[in-house]
C-alpha cells in the first residue's frame, strides 16, 4: 500500500506528503513456529486497539469454540452462483479510479455477506479497508480492518489475508498518529507472511515497518529494509511492487541529499505504478518529484510537475492530495522573489477549506505552520504569532504524533517573526530553545553516519546564523563582555555539530528559496464536463471578496439529485452517469456567467450567484429544477429524475465565507429532504 512519508529535512518539511516504506528481517523478531500464536498477536492488537462497546458481541462470537463441523458449515454457506471473490474483481479494479463507487458497490454487498465462505468475507473486508484509505477515511478504513481481524480469528489454518488485514490496521494507525501501535500490526502481518513464505507480502511488511523507521530517524534499518524488499521485487517482477519499491528509494536518496538519482527512483515508480493500473499511487511519485525540484532549487520543474500532478489528480479527486498541491502553491508565491501573497493565501484558504475532509493526523498542524510563515513574509506578525501558539497548543496535544523537529520548526518561525519585528531579545531567547532542543536530542539519540559527513562542513553555517542573532541582540541590550562573548561563541562551536541544528538551518534557508510561477490545477470535472470542485472553491474565493469590498449580495445554491442511489443500483452506474451528465448540461444553460456552477462531487452540485437576492437566486433555483423534470425523456431509461435545492445568501448567514453559506445551506437541505424530495428550501 502506498505510505504517507513526512521528509525529515527542513527544505521539503512544508511540502510533506505520503510516499512509501520498508524494513529488514534481520531487525524483526524470531519468526513463530506456531501459527495459532501469530494469529493471536494480530487478532489480539487489533482487538486491543478498540475501545468501543459496539464490538461486545462481535467479540464473543469471533473467540466462540471453534470445531471442523462449524468450520465446513461456515466454508459451505455460499448458496450464490458467483462467488464474493469475483464481484470483488472488478470492485477493486474501479477503487484505483472511483473510490466513491467502489464503496457503494462494496456496501450493497454487506447484506449478503454472511452467506459467503469466511476466506471471502476477510477478502471484503480488506478490500473496503484499502479503499477509505485511499479515500482518505483512515477512521473508517482503521474500524474495517479491525473487523476483519476479529472475524479472522475463527480461521483454523493460516491465511495470507491475515497479513492484508494487519498491513491495513498497521496503515490506518501510522496515519492517525499513532506509530508504536502500526508497528506492533507491521511485525505480526510479517511474522503471518514469513510463515506462509509469501514474498510479496513479506516485502510489503519489510516496506511497512521501514516507514516506522524513517519516521523514529533510524536510517540504518530503514536502508536494510529497502535493500532486502527491491531484492524480492526485482526477484518476482511484480510492477506494482517494483512501483513501492521504487518509491521508497526515492525517499532515502532525497533524504542522503542526492535529489537527481532520488527523482530518477520516483520516475521509475511512477512508471511501475501505471503499467499495473494504480494511478493515483503513481500521481503520488509526482508530489514527491516537486518537492525534490523545489528542494534543489529547480522552481521552473517544480512548477511543471506540481501542474501535471494536478491536471493528473483531477478525475481521481483525493482531497489529502489536493489539500497538498495546493499547500505547495502557497509556498510557492510567499516566496520573496515573488511576493504574490493574494495568491498565496487563496491557496491557504482552499487548503483550510479541504482540511474539513482529511483526516491524516499531521495535516491540520501543517496547515498551521504554513499559515504563520505565509503571515510572517506578509509583515503580519501579531497574527503570525498567534497561529504559532495555536500550531503549539496542536504540537502538545495528543492528536498528532508530533517530533522535536516539529517543534524546532514552531520556534524558529517563531524566532525569526521576532527578529523581523525588532524584538531581538526574544528573538534570540527563541533561538537559543532550538540550541538547547538540539543539544538535548544528541545527548538522547545515535547520530546516524550517513548524515555525519554533511555535517562537517554544515555546521559552521549554523553556528553563523545564530552568531549574527546574538549580535543584533547586543545592539539593543549593550554588548556583553568581549570575554564572555568570546568563550560563549567557543562553547557553542563544540557542539554544533549535531544534527537537528544542521536540520533547522536547512528549513531556514528553504523558507527564501524562489518559486515563479503558478500551477494551473485542472479545472474540468472529466464525467460532467463542468467545473469540478477545485476550481469553483477557488473562483468563489474570488467572488466573494471582490462582493466583499463592493458590499454586494451574493447567493449560493447547493444541488442535490434525489435518490441517486436507487438509481446507482436499480439501472447501474452507466444511467447514473447519463444522470449526472444531463444535470451538468442543464446547469450550464441555466446558471450562465456570471454565476458559478460547477459538480462538487458525487450526485452534488453547486453555484455562487454574484449580485444576485434571495428572490432572484429562487426564481433560478425553480427554472433549474423544471429544466430537469422536462428533460428526463433524454435518459435511456424509464425513471423519475429529479433534485433538491438549498439556498444561502450571505445576507441570510451575515458572512461572506464560503464555509459559512456551504454549512447553512447543507443543514436547512438535510432538514428539508426528510419532508420530501424535489424541494428548493432556504
Amino acid at each position: 500500500m502506498q505510505k504517507n512519508y513526512l521528509f525529515h529535512f527542513y527544505n521539503q518539511h512544508f511540502n510533506s506528503w505520503l510516499a512509501i516504506r520498508k524494513q529488514p528481517f534481520s531487525s524483526f523478531a524470531k519468526i513463530y513456529s506456531n501459527w495459532f500464536s501469530v494469529l493471536a498477536f494480530a487478532s489480539g492488537l487489533a482487538l486491543a486497539s478498540i475501545s468501543t462497546s459496539s464490538f461486545a458481541l462481535t467479540l464473543s462470537l469471533a473467540f466462540a469454540p471453534w470445531n471442523a463441523q462449524t468450520a465446513d458449515a461456515f466454508e459451505q454457506a455460499s448458496n450464490a452462483n458467483t462467488s464474493l471473490l469475483e464481484q470483488l474483481a472488478p470492485i477493486r479494479r474501479l477503487s484505483d479510479t472511483e473510490q466513491t463507487k467502489a464503496v457503494h458497490q462494496l456496501q450493497l454487498l454487506k447484506p449478503s455477506l454472511t452467506q459467503y465462505p469466511l476466506s471471502e468475507q476477510l477478502e471484503y473486508y480488506h478490500v473496503l479497508a484499502e479503499v477509505y484509505s485511499l479515500q482518505g477515511q483512515h477512521r473508517l478504513a482503521r474500524a474495517t480492518a479491525e473487523q476483519g481481524l476479529i472475524l479472522a480469528s475463527s480461521l483454523i489454518s493460516p491465511r495470507i489475508i491475515i497479513a492484508q488485514l494487519a498491513y491495513d490496521l498497521g496503515y490506518a494507525l501510522e496515519t492517525l498518529g499513532k506509530p508504536e501501535q502500526a508497528m506492533e500490526q507491521y511485525l505480526a502481518g510479517l511474522e503471518v507472511a514469513e510463515s506462509l513464505d509469501d514474498q510479496k507480502e513479506i516485502a510489503k511488511g519489510l516496506i511497512n515497518i521501514g516507514a516506522i523507521y524513517y519516521q523514529t530517524d533510524k536510517l540504518s534499518e530503514a536502508i536494510i529494509a529497502i535493500n532486502d524488499a527491491a531484492t524480492i521485487a526485482e526477484r518476482l517482477s511484480d510492477l506494482e511492487l517494483k512501483g513501492l519499491v521504487y518509491s521508497e528509494l526515492g525517499i532515502l536518496y532525497g533524504n542522503l541529499k542526492k535529489g537527481e538519482q532520488s527523482r530518477e527512483y520516483y520516475q521509475s515508480s511512477y512508471r511501475y505504478y501505471m503499467q499495473a493500473e494504480k494511478p493515483l499511487l503513481a500521481i503520488n511519485n509526482l508530489r514527491n518529484i516537486a518537492v525534490s525540484y523545489s528542494a534543489s532549487g529547480d522552481t521552473d520543474q517544480a512548477i511543471k510537475t506540481y501542474q501535471r500532478l494536478l491536471n493528473e489528480l483531477a478525475p481521481l479527486n483525493n482531497t489529502e492530495m489536493l489539500f497538498s498541491g495546493h499547500v505547495g502553491l502557497a509556498n510557492i508565491y510567499v516566496n520573496k522573489e515573488l511576493k504574490q501573497y493574494d495568491l498565496a493565501l487563496e491557496h491557504l484558504a482552499i487548503t483550510e477549506l479541504l482540511l474539513a475532509d482529511v483526516e491524516h493526523h499531521y495535516l491540520p498542524f501543517q496547515f498551521l505552520i504554513n499559515k504563520s510563515n505565509i503571515l510572517k513574509e506578509m509583515g503580519q506578525y501579531e497574527q503570525a504569532l498567534s497561529t504559532i501558539d495555536e500550531a503549539f497548543k496542536l504540537f502538545y496535544s495528543d492528536n498528532i504524533n508530533a517530533s522535536p523537529m516539529d517543534e524546532a520548526v514552531l520556534l524558529v518561525l517563531r524566532s525569526e517573526t521576532y527578529r523581523l519585528m525588532g524584538e531581538y531579545q526574544k528573538a534570540y531567547n527563541t533561538y537559543h530553545r532550538v540550541y538547547e532542543l538540539n543539544m538535548a536530542n544528541l545527548e538522547s539519540s545515535t547520530a546516524q553516519a550517513e548524515a555525519e559527513l554533511r555535517l562537517q562542513y554544515e555546521s559552521q553555517r549554523v553556528d553563523i546564523e545564530k552568531s549574527l542573532l546574538e549580535s543584533r541582540h547586543r545592539l539593543e541590550s549593550l554588548a556583553l563582555e568581549d570575554v564572555k562573548e568570546t568563550a560563549y561563541y567557543k562553547q557553542l562551536y563544540i557542539y554544533v555539530a549535531a544534527l537537528l541544528a544542521i536540520v533547522f538551518a536547512i528549513l531556514l534557508n528553504n523558507l527564501m528559496k524562489g518559486q515563479k510561477q503558478l500551477v494551473n490545477a485542472s479545472r474540468t470535472d472529466v464525467l460532467t464536463k463542468v467545473l469540478n470542485r477545485s476550481r469553483f472553491i477557488e473562483l468563489a474565493l474570488k467572488g466573494l471578496k471582490r462582493a466583499k469590498k463592493r458590499r454586494e449580495p451574493v447567493a449560493f445554491m447547493l444541488i442535490d439529485c434525489d435518490f441517486f442511489k436507487t438509481i446507482n443500483a436499480q439501472y447501474g452506474h452507466r444511467v447514473g452517469d447519463e444522470a449526472l451528465i444531463l444535470i451538468g448540461q442543464i446547469g450550464q444553460t441555466v446558471f450562465e456567467r456570471p454565476n458559478i456552477f460547477a459538480r462538487y462531487g458525487g450526485e452534488e452540485f453547486v453555484v455562487l450567484l454574484p449580485s444576485a437576492s434571495l428572490t432572484a437566486a429562487k426564481e433560478l433555483a425553480e427554472r433549474f429544477r423544471q429544466a430537469v423534470v422536462d428533460a428526463n425523456p433524454k435518459l435511456s431509461v424509464e425513471t423519475e429524475l429529479t433534485v433538491s435545492i438549498g439556498i444561502s445568501t450571505t445576507e441570510a448567514v451575515s458572512s461572506y465565507k464560503l464555509r459559512d453559506l456551504f454549512d447553512y445551506v447543507d443543514n436547512s437541505l438535510h432538514h428539508t429532504k426528510h419532508q420530501g424530495r424535489e424541494r428548493i428550501c432556504s
